[in-house]
């Protein structure tokens, strides 16, 4: 059997067994739920930290220590919603030093792009 008609085939049986168990459909909400609301718990949004802000107002030791408040799974999700690992590797990593170095660099870099045009332009 193919792998789409296993999938029509499962989810016959789901919506069979949605229509005739009641707590099923409770264990089923229960489990959604909870995978919602732990992914939603551990990350954070861009709405409220904006590494580049931060970096920008306070330096880079003061966003080096906010960053080190944070847990592992948050500055992941800072990692992946800026875009600074474009080859992914950083998901991979546990150490949270090397994860709070890379964010600090890219932020650095990112943030100093294109300085070397603005201090020509001041020069005249």
């Amino acid at each position: 059997m193919s792998k789409p008609n296993r999938n029509l085939k499962a989810l016959g049986e789901i919506i069979k067994r949605l229509e005739d168990d009641s707590a099923f459909i409770d264990m089923l909400e229960i489990f959604l739920n909870s995978k919602t609301k732990s992914n939603s718990l551990q990350r954070i949004h861009l709405s409220e930290f904006d590494v580049f802000d931060e970096f920008s107002k306070n330096g880079r030791e003061e966003l080096s220590m906010r960053l080190e408040s944070l847990s592992e799974e948050q500055l992941k999700s800072i990692i992946r919603e800026h875009n600074l690992d474009s080859k992914k590797l950083a998901q991979k990593w546990k150490n949270k030093e090397r994860l709070v170095t890379l964010i600090l660099d890219r932020v650095e870099t990112k943030s100093t792009k294109g300085d070397v045009f603005l201090k020509f332009g001041e020069k005249k």
